[in-house]
């Protein structure tokens, strides 16, 4: 192998290394979708189920479950945004850690 090929050969591993840097560098930038998967819908909707298969077996005054109902619904709104936060901050620090990983692997070559 000649020195040409031994340089191609070194270019072209750098420039991989770099589009693979890059496209987890984009995407530490660009987390935070507003993407929600069925479990975050059954998250925000089974209390409400819960409370209106509830209202078939127990008699709420009317103001007492419109009291009811709107704790629920600020606790599943609450939740949803809990949430969503939790996974992005994850996501976010996974892709951080791998990042360092790197960087530190760089240094190390």
């Amino acid at each position: 192998m000649d020195n040409d090929e031994h340089l191609d050969i070194k270019a072209k591993m750098a420039m991989h290394q770099m589009t693979t840097d890059q496209k987890d560098i984009d995407e530490f930038n660009n987390l935070g979708s507003k993407n929600f998967g069925i479990k975050d819908v059954l998250q925000a909707f089974v209390p409400f189920a819960l409370l209106l298969i509830s209202t078939r077996f127990v008699d709420f005054e009317t103001e007492t479950f419109y009291v009811v109902l709107a704790i629920v619904a600020v606790s599943s709104f609450v939740q949803g945004m809990v949430r969503v936060e939790s996974i992005k901050v994850n996501r976010r620090i996974d892709l951080l850690l791998k990042i360092i990983k790197q960087e530190y692997k760089q240094k190390n070559t």
